[in-house]
């Protein structure tokens, strides 16, 4: 899948879980937030570890 389609993907499903939560994204937000409202970015280490633990169970080299 393109990169692209795949932020538009996670994007909007952002959307739908801050919609619940009645809070309205804008462009400033994170996109990988560590919150429903989208104004707190998730630490650097956090997408790092979980690529780690996703490359150990498929058993894939690290990058």
């Amino acid at each position: 899948m393109e990169t692209v389609a795949v932020l538009t993907e996670h994007r909007q499903r952002q959307a739908r879980a801050a919609a619940q939560a009645r809070v309205t994204l804008t462009d400033q937000h994170y996109i990988f937030a560590a919150t429903t409202d989208g104004t707190t970015p998730r630490k650097p280490s956090t997408m790092s570890n979980r690529y780690k633990g996703c490359a150990t169970a498929w058993a894939s080299p690290p990058v």
